[in-house]
């Protein structure tokens, strides 16, 4: 059975830790693994399940992980969301209000585990991928950011489903299973439930793959932000000067308004409001109330907005 003690890389062991369960089988499996380094690291630890309220097993499901995380001798905190979509889909409104949840429950240099896997990275890629994604989208999940006053980590990035199946059936660990899961008319369920086999029949191991991939290209984008920012940082920033912009090859204008986003920590845009702020401030003339806005759906990020002002385009959080 695979060794998981390398998730204490990851980890800073003196500060609180937060693990977010649902109580399925991935986050029962890192709740079980950390809680195994709890004693011998002095591990300050505490379990965080949101309730949905959405499916008839909702309250069984709280109950579970109570249970799962004091049988570990571990504090659970509960909360209960309602879900409105405002124009977006489910799985983005239960998103965004778990991670306000999340947001809410931290403090300054706290951690927050989540349970994500190779095979997650994998489902992520081909979703973006079809919906259209930039290189940056290549990245997956990221291990490790911010959120709120505390951070978001993924221990668990580099490691397959089937390992953590393996853990779990080895220790005669319970779990719940979500019936959810298996409404393929939720687009991450499709791909998990329809495509995902087909490519597996074909292809074997295909998500370390692309979790490869997706370090790959995580990798190349820190390299290529570093000379960016090397080359061009008299211009980064949250204030830049239309007039050098237009200066600049279309290709390289839109990276260092995308570096200058990113640098604001806002969401970044996709290529439509990246080609919108381009011909907006770049290829026209703009008055000073020109405005372009953007924001991420499950808001996960600040939304962003451009302005102009004293001949310099202003980036700001919407």
């Amino acid at each position: 059975m695979k060794d998981f003690k390398f998730i204490l890389d990851d980890i800073d062991v003196g500060k609180k830790i937060y693990i977010g369960l649902s109580g399925g089988s991935d986050s029962i499996a890192l709740l079980n693994i950390v809680a195994s380094y709890k004693r011998e690291y002095n591990l300050d630890v505490t379990s965080i399940h949101v309730n949905h309220s959405t499916s008839q097993n909702s309250n069984m499901w709280q109950e579970f992980c109570e249970q799962s995380s004091k049988d570990l001798g571990i504090n659970c905190i509960v909360k209960k969301i309602s879900i409105e979509k405002k124009g977006q889909g489910f799985e983005a409104a239960a998103r965004g209000e778990r991670y306000k949840v999340f947001k809410d429950i931290l403090s300054e240099n706290d951690q927050l585990l989540l349970a994500h896997h190779a095979d997650d990275v994998a489902e992520t890629l081909l979703l973006r991928i079809f919906r259209g994604t930039g290189i940056d989208g290549l990245q997956g999940p990221r291990r490790k950011r911010s959120l709120g006053k505390g951070n978001i980590i993924r221990p668990l990035l580099e490691i397959s489903k089937k390992d953590l199946m393996a853990y779990l059936n080895d220790k005669n660990i319970e779990f719940i299973n979500d019936e959810s899961n298996n409404n393929s008319e939720y687009d991450r369920n499709y791909i998990r439930n329809e495509i995902i086999p087909l490519i597996e029949s074909r292809w074997q191991n295909h998500s370390n793959r692309l979790s490869r991939l997706s370090k790959l290209a995580a990798d190349r984008k820190l390299v290529f932000n570093r000379l960016l920012n090397e080359s061009y940082k008299d211009l980064i920033g949250s204030e830049i000067e239309i007039k050098k912009l237009k200066e600049l090859p279309k290709e390289l204008c839109m990276e260092i308004v995308r570096s200058s986003i990113e640098l604001n920590k806002l969401a970044t845009p996709n290529l439509s409001i990246m080609n919108e702020i381009y011909k907006t401030f770049i290829l026209s003339n703009p008055s000073n109330k020109a405005c372009v806005s953007w924001s991420r759906i499950d808001n996960e990020q600040a939304g962003g907005m451009i302005t102009k002002r004293n001949k310099k385009i202003i980036i700001s959080k919407m």
